[in-house]
């Protein structure tokens, strides 16, 4: 049997980045907002005094992502969303760029695709994974993505995202 979870974060994730490569909007708008995030990311993990301003300001503490894990991007930019009101003042006083209201909608829905990375995190929990459970998850991914909330997505066009769940 294929690796299911491996699967999806490649369509989360590789299929994401060759799709921005495509766009130079959103090619601009997702390199920015990541070199900001990651600036952030990379402060709080080498600098405990800035893990601690960071937790301070925005009473959360920070998370980074990590490639081993196939939900760490979104999970990382989840708890970026959720400081939200607190974020800007922690990278200024951090000494780091602030993220723009376009970044923070960048985010918003790079997290839409949590049904991507809910997929992915019950699949590694199950022992045996069988077709019967693959094929509703599959057409539930497609029909969210075909059909999202958000019509006006500026991130990605739902017929390119679903040409690569049909291709792999």
């Amino acid at each position: 049997m294929i690796d299911v979870p491996h699967t999806l974060n490649l369509i989360a994730s590789t299929d994401f980045k060759q799709a921005r490569i495509k766009n130079i909007f959103f090619l601009k708008l997702y390199d920015t907002a990541l070199s900001k995030c990651q600036a952030l990311w990379n402060l709080c993990a080498r600098s405990p005094k800035a893990c601690e301003t960071y937790l301070q300001i925005t009473g959360k503490s920070p998370t980074s992502p990590c490639a081993t894990r196939w939900n760490s991007y979104y999970n990382t930019m989840q708890d970026l969303l959720a400081v939200q009101n607190h974020l800007n003042e922690a990278m200024k006083i951090l000494k780091l760029p602030p993220l723009k209201e376009n970044k923070f909608h960048f985010l918003r829905e790079y997290v839409q695709s949590q049904y991507i990375a809910e997929d992915i995190q019950s699949l590694q929990v199950e022992e045996h994974t069988y077709y019967g459970c693959l094929l509703p998850d599959f057409y539930r991914i497609q029909h969210v993505i075909e059909n999202p909330q958000n019509k006006k997505s500026e991130i990605l066009q739902p017929s390119a995202r679903c040409n690569r769940i049909k291709l792999r």
